[in-house]
């Protein structure tokens, strides 16, 4: 009988032993067809069950993960100019912001318009909206780049709402709203107020103007009108020919500049 020798058996337990420790270190996780796969790579991460791609709150401003119901999934970055989403504790001042098409949130461009809880009309700066700057004079509204409704500014008219230069006066008389009897301070005052409006272009105004006065012209009685549009043509031609320098002082009050 062959002595028994206890060699084999010792390799084979030693052997067992080993790799029964060594499988207690590895990390890995298991994908549906059950396969240990290792943790570190951007592919293996991005096929990792959906929550461990979700923030705290379950949301991103620009982009969200699509489940394909088994653990796995894809994400779907928003369209490049869509809006952030507001998240839960997310305080982020998202006025001149926009996603990028990749997933990530970027600054608009300058000078595009915006609001805010605070500020009505502003305008886009370095990923903050702002309320612009006030104007100086014509030559500066004429070299700003983008120009914006001045914040929390009613534009008004004057009184009397209408004005003549001191030639016409002794034709009009008085009382500029009423030449000859005819109310025309209604048509003034939406000709102020156009002036003043941010960006109306003058011969708009003045054309506004000349219906209004038309308007109250037709209404008059026949035998009337004539005399009537005898005024409304000297006003709506004193407007034409000499409103330059109001409308740019009215322009001037109502814009403000972003640059």
């Amino acid at each position: 009988m062959i002595p028994h020798r206890p060699w084999p058996l010792l390799f084979l337990t030693l052997a067992l032993w080993t790799g029964a420790s060594s499988a207690q270190t590895w990390t890995t996780v298991w994908t549906p067809g059950s396969a240990p796969a290792p943790t570190h790579t951007k592919m293996e991460q991005e096929m990792e069950p959906e929550k461990d791609h979700k923030s705290p709150t379950n949301c991103y401003p620009c982009k969200e993960w699509e489940a394909y119901g088994d653990g796995t999934g894809k994400w779907v970055h928003y369209p490049e100019g869509t809006e952030p989403i507001q998240c839960d504790g997310d305080e982020t001042d998202y006025a001149c912001k926009e996603c990028d098409d990749k997933g990530e949130v970027r600054n608009k461009e300058n000078g595009t318009d915006c609001s805010t809880s605070s500020i009505n009309a502003g305008c886009c700066k370095d990923g903050v909206c702002t309320t612009g700057r006030p104007l100086t004079d014509w030559a500066d509204l004429q070299a700003c780049p983008k120009l914006i409704t001045r914040p929390d500014y009613t534009p008004g008219h004057t009184t009397p709402a209408c004005s003549v230069p001191d030639n016409l006066q002794p034709i009009v008389g008085n009382d500029p709203d009423h030449p000859g009897g005819f109310d025309f301070t209604d048509c003034c005052i939406e000709h102020d107020v156009n002036y003043r409006t941010c960006q109306m272009p003058k011969n708009e105004c003045d054309d506004v103007l000349e219906a209004c006065l038309g308007d109250v012209c037709n209404a008059a009685p026949w035998w009337d009108r004539m005399n009537c549009r005898f005024y409304a043509d000297a006003y709506v031609l004193g407007v034409r020919l000499g409103g330059g320098d109001a409308y740019h002082d009215a322009q001037v009050e109502g814009c403000y500049c972003c640059d």
